[in-house]
């Protein structure tokens, strides 16, 4: 069985700053798993690598055995849902939904509705009324 995502010696330097040195793991389908550490321990770093935002500066790193760069195959199953989004604030929650539509390959509006139901979200209600948590939801 191939892993999900392979990490291997990734490192990734900001001018004079290191945020991930020579880091190595390997992630197997069907689990779950979770991304804790300190502020400033590269965790955020490591997801922007994952999603092909940034490139690694050494080390490699394979999504089901690709390189995630560039690679539509690779990214078009990739979501990276930050804590805070850059919606224009004057979206209504429906419209934010009807935006995900177009970028995400495997988007589920039925899905969707019944999460925005689950998370006591008003399809009509503008970003900007949400509140943080609301938001992230």
């Amino acid at each position: 069985m191939t892993d999900i995502i392979t990490c291997q010696d990734l490192t990734k330097k900001y001018k004079d700053t290191t945020a991930l040195d020579g880091i190595s793991f390997a992630l197997e389908p069907n689990k779950i798993y979770g991304l804790l550490g300190r502020n400033g321990a590269g965790k955020t770093t490591l997801l922007h690598l994952i999603h092909a935002e940034i490139r690694e500066t050494s080390g490699r790193l394979l999504i089901n055995g690709q390189p995630p760069y560039e690679n539509e195959k690779v990214l078009e199953d990739l979501c990276f849902i930050k804590d805070s989004q850059n919606f224009k604030k004057s979206l209504k929650v429906k419209e934010v939904l009807e935006l995900a539509a177009i970028f995400y390959k495997h988007w589920d509006p039925v899905y969707a509705m019944e999460l925005i139901r689950q998370f006591n979200l008003s399809p009509s209600k503008k970003v900007k009324s949400l509140s943080k948590g609301m938001e992230s939801a």
